[in-house]
């Protein structure tokens, strides 16, 4: 049994969930198209779900109303496929490139205001990846060759001068039914109120959107008046709508009808929420709405109408967000533009993000991390929406280059590098803000493109940089260029220099009060001097970033560096799996696989110091899976990328001696690949209790699913809503239980509350 809201506008789609279904499997393209309004992202959600239930195929879901930019549409599916994303996320052939090897269900949700940009993607990917299918939802057709359309419609109404059906009524009757039980608790359908209920849905042409609007109206409304009203409704305003599609108008009007039903306050308040993208918590709601005509302590009972007039819709997987569908939106945004106000709420939109982005690089380094990244991810469309104001007005540039700069180790550590050296790029195109903040937005851009493995952007970013004129005593900035700088000029061949322009990052940032700079710069320039000769001066920089982020709590950085120590030829094999394992530890909730790669590649290399090939090509080959899927290759690392180095040559051998473990590594999910790195059974004893708390805190994913189970929903319900097979669903919650070492499900809501405090 589903939850109360989940799916809600599912109610009568059986036919269309079969017919849909059937199309995808034949098709390599399928678009569900119809008016706002009428289910298609529903039908997607739940079609695509229940498709998992039987084929091993990837599914990626990206929401492109929180997108306003056609070009970010390529970072979106780079994203959601755990790709860095390329400089150009304007050339399909970047996707096409990574995803012609996987099997993949990719759903672009709401695509009618990207039409040229999505369709444009989707016929390369037609072409060029035979394994990937693609269901879109739009208001228009993609208008490709391989593209199969099919119509989502009104749910069906019942038929004119037919004996009405108590226990089988018609689909539109079935979800008002439905609904209104939500809205009023015992209510049932009955001889005496069916003919009210076929008014309401026939005055809205079983529009469910708008059926679930109309059912929310009964807390304020007796079912005979409600009726009444609707029928009368819908023909007066109309004519105010003339330019939406004629099933617009009754949606319209329901929209405009409820309008009517909020207070001024309430009004207000819709408007301002409009300029939230991807959802808002209270506090959020609290810091951008309030003021001119909303006291701070108002937004909780207005916002708890909007919500009882479905409005605002609230989450129920244990996140405390909100939510607006997306023509409600599209009309509060409307108001806010009549009303001459959007500019003012949207620059306190911006004020709030930027906020964000200052409290994320103030506390980044430190136990928070985990936290940080979910409300990140979260956060995306808003950060989105932020960058896109910031940049349409000179005044606010500045504001984008800080921000790009701030999030940096969001951009890295959470799966977004390309979008962040996109945002960096576009504000510094700019031309505008102080030297200082242009030459870190330059930084990032840099460090991004390192991590892209495209040096000659990254140059460009130093030469930039050094052109922005900041105060040579300015050391934050200057080692943190120094650092981007360093590592060109080793991709350059200019070994010496690169590793003199290291130590002096290192040297500047020493001379700065603590800064999240540092953390990073020992690690890599720790990582890079070990590798170059320079092992004993190196393995200092690593163990002094393994001693900061004991004492601070910091996971990321502590789990590259301890990967690099492992990796030291100096340090005693024992010692070795102590730091590999540790640092797996420490990273694996984060889900990082650039650093969980590294982590099992330092476990191969112990493999084979001691002996065991057969283990370490099977670890190569995992290690391999991970860095390919995320695009993040072998080359990308000073350890591995120098091929004369003797102690990494195992690296050509173990797999061709051993090539059914390497390609049995090969084939390893991340969370196989970390379980067989692991390897408890082979660990020494007394590592054992420390490495079983690997998942403790759980992954991204095993939260959201924890949240989930706090609730009370069950399997088929928390896969639904987050849009994943139940037997994927059913993993999670298993490894939760096992990770945590509970044994009911009643015990994960208890952990949940506690993390929460």
């Amino acid at each position: 049994m589903r939850a109360a809201g989940t799916y809600a506008n599912l109610v009568g789609r059986e036919v269309d969930l079969a017919a849909a279904a059937a199309l995808l499997r034949e098709s390599r393209v399928v678009t569900l198209t119809g008016p706002g309004g009428v289910g298609k992202t529903r039908i997607a959600e739940q079609l695509v779900s229940q498709l998992a239930e039987d084929e091993d195929a990837e599914l990626l879901l990206i929401r492109l109303e929180e997108i306003s930019d056609p070009t970010l549409i390529g970072h979106a599916v780079a994203a959601a496929a755990g790709l860095q994303a390329p400089g150009d996320p304007g050339d399909p052939e970047y996707l096409v490139a990574h995803l012609k090897r996987r099997r993949l269900t990719v759903v672009l949700d709401n695509c009618e205001h990207l039409i040229d940009g999505v369709a444009a993607l989707v016929a390369a990917l037609v072409v060029g990846c035979p394994e990937v299918r693609v269901l879109g939802t739009s208001q228009m057709p993609l208008g490709i060759g391989a593209e199969v359309l099919f119509q989502v419609e009104p749910l069906t109404l019942p038929a004119a001068g037919t004996e009405r059906e108590i226990d089988h009524p018609a689909p539109a009757v079935a979800m008002f039914a439905d609904r209104a039980r939500s809205a009023v608790a015992g209510f049932t359908l009955t001889p005496e109120n069916v003919e009210a209920v076929e008014a309401v849905v026939r005055s809205v042409d079983g529009l469910p959107l708008a059926i679930q609007l109309a059912a929310a109206r009964l807390r304020v409304l007796p079912l005979d008046a409600l009726a009444q009203r609707l029928t009368e409704a819908p023909a007066d305003l109309a004519h105010e709508f003339r330019d939406a599609p004629p099933r617009h108008h009754s949606l319209e009007a329901s929209i405009r009808w409820i309008e009517d039903l909020c207070s001024p306050a309430e009004r207000t308040l819709w408007e301002r929420l409009s300029v939230f993208v991807g959802g808002f918590d209270l506090g959020d709601a609290e810091r951008v709405c309030s003021g001119t005509g909303i006291a701070h302590e108002e937004v909780l009972g207005l916002l708890a109408g909007l919500v009882d007039k479905s409005v605002v819709q609230f989450a129920t997987d244990g996140s405390d967000r909100y939510r607006m569908l997306e023509s409600v939106r599209h009309v509060g945004r409307e108001r806010l533009v009549e009303h001459g106000s959007l500019g003012a709420v949207r620059d306190r939109h911006l004020q709030w993000v930027e906020n964000i982005a200052a409290d994320f690089l103030a506390t980044w380094i430190g136990p928070e991390q985990l936290r940080w990244l979910q409300r990140l991810d979260a956060e995306v469309g808003n950060v989105r929406a932020a960058f896109e104001h910031a940049l349409e007005q000179p005044d606010t540039v500045p504001v984008a280059l800080r921000m790009a700069a701030q999030l940096k180790h969001f951009w890295a550590i959470g799966g977004h590098v390309g979008e962040g050296r996109y945002w960096a790029d576009r504000a510094l195109a700019a031309g505008e803000g102080s030297s200082r903040d242009r030459a870190m937005a330059a930084q990032t851009s840099g460090l991004m493109a390192m991590q892209q493995g495209d040096p000659a952007h990254a140059r460009a970013m130093v030469d930039l940089a050094r052109s922005c004129d900041v105060d040579e005593a300015d050391h934050l900035v200057q080692g943190a260029v120094d650092l981007v700088e360093g590592q060109v000029l080793l991709w350059e061949g200019s070994t010496s220099d690169g590793l003199d322009t290291l130590r002096e990052s290192v040297r500047r940032l020493d001379l700065v009060p603590f800064s999240n700079e540092l953390a990073g710069t020992l690690v890599h320039v720790g990582a890079h001097l070990a590798e170059f000769e320079a092992r004993a001066e190196g393995r200092a920089l690593l163990e002094r970033a393994v001693e900061l982020g004991e004492r601070t709590g910091e996971r990321a950085l502590r789990g590259h560096a301890l990967a690099w120590l492992a990796m030291q030829p100096s340090v005693d094999p024992a010692e070795a799996e102590r730091f590999a394992l540790t640092a797996l530890r420490l990273s694996w909730g984060l889900q990082d696989p650039r650093a969980i790669g590294i982590q099992i590649l330092a476990l191969a290399q112990l493999a084979h110091r001691t002996g065991n090939e057969q283990r370490c090509a099977l670890l190569l080959g995992a290690a391999a899976r991970q860095f390919r899927r995320a695009d993040l290759g072998f080359e990308r690392f000073p350890a591995v990328r120098r091929d004369g180095f003797e102690r990494f040559a195992f690296r050509k051998t173990a797999p061709r001696e051993h090539p059914q473990a390497y390609e049995r590594g090969l084939s390893l999910s991340l969370e196989e690949a970390v379980e067989v790195a692991l390897d408890l059974s082979a660990a020494p004893a007394e590592l054992v209790p420390e490495v079983t708390d690997v998942l403790e805190p759980l992954t991204r994913r095993e939260t959201e699913v924890a949240r989930l189970v706090a609730t009370g929903l069950g399997n088929r319900e928390i896969a639904g809503r987050l849009f994943i097979s139940e037997r994927t669903a059913q993993g999670h919650v298993q490894n939760a239980l096992r990770k945590l070492d509970f044994g009911s499900r009643a015990q994960i809501a208890t952990w949940v509350v506690r993390q929460d405090g």
